[in-house]
């Protein structure tokens, strides 16, 4: 991948890595409102999401990415606040609820399988070995 612009500041960077979305300045940015995110809710459990927004300036959109990527977990006293993306059912942390991530699951390693015949003949999955030229 070629350099491309940062769709947060639009500086100009050559991403690295396939997760590489915004440049390196936004990511610190990221992670330092994280940490103050965290922080505040280590001085303040069980703040709900007006509390949380108006004391930190943090947005809830924020707030909810970083509850969507698995990095927060919602606490007692906010059931409902976050929904599997799949049946709606709540959830603490994440995209899905259990029973859907194990289907999603399931339902790529059939996939993978199907696609690859060679896969699937290997009752222990795939091995590794080293080539006699390579000691």
């Amino acid at each position: 991948m070629g350099v491309t612009n940062c769709p947060r500041c639009g500086k100009m960077f050559y991403p690295v890595g396939k997760d590489a979305k915004i440049c390196p300045e936004c990511v610190k940015e990221e992670e330092q409102v994280f940490e103050t995110l965290k922080e505040y809710l280590r001085e303040n459990p069980g703040k709900n999401m007006a509390d949380i927004t108006s004391d930190t300036g943090i947005s809830a959109k924020k707030v909810n990415k970083f509850l969507r990527e698995g990095r927060l977990e919602v606490t007692e006293g906010m059931e409902g606040f976050l929904t599997c993306m799949n049946c709606g059912k709540s959830i603490t942390t994440g995209k899905y609820c259990n029973d859907c991530a194990s289907k999603i699951s399931k339902k790529l390693q059939t996939a993978v399988t199907r696609d690859n015949p060679r896969a699937a003949a290997r009752p222990g999955g795939a091995k590794m070995h080293y080539l006699a030229g390579d000691k």
